[in-house]
């Protein structure tokens, strides 16, 4: 980012805990979580989109399972720790 001068940013989604701001200078995109900042390619964008959408779906899954057997491993869930 060149910062000699005001760049132009808008953002795209989001509230002041958590949002997605572009500036169309740099073709960057900022994603704000409270006080951290990371700043991505639009591509990373839709990487990141879909990882955390799948995170989603299986996530759904756990929490519509029975987990009174104690068991998480079903089909393509499986524990990490």
């Amino acid at each position: 980012m060149n910062s000699t001068r005001q760049h132009k940013k808008v953002r795209l989604s989001g509230n002041d805990d958590c949002c997605v701001v572009l500036c169309s200078d740099c073709n960057v995109l900022e994603l704000n979580l409270g006080a951290s900042t990371l700043r991505i390619s639009p591509e990373s964008l839709h990487s990141l989109s879909t990882i955390l959408n799948n995170a989603k779906k299986k996530l759904d899954q756990i929490q519509n399972a029975s987990l009174l057997s104690g068991s998480l491993e079903s089909g393509s869930i499986k524990r990490v720790h």
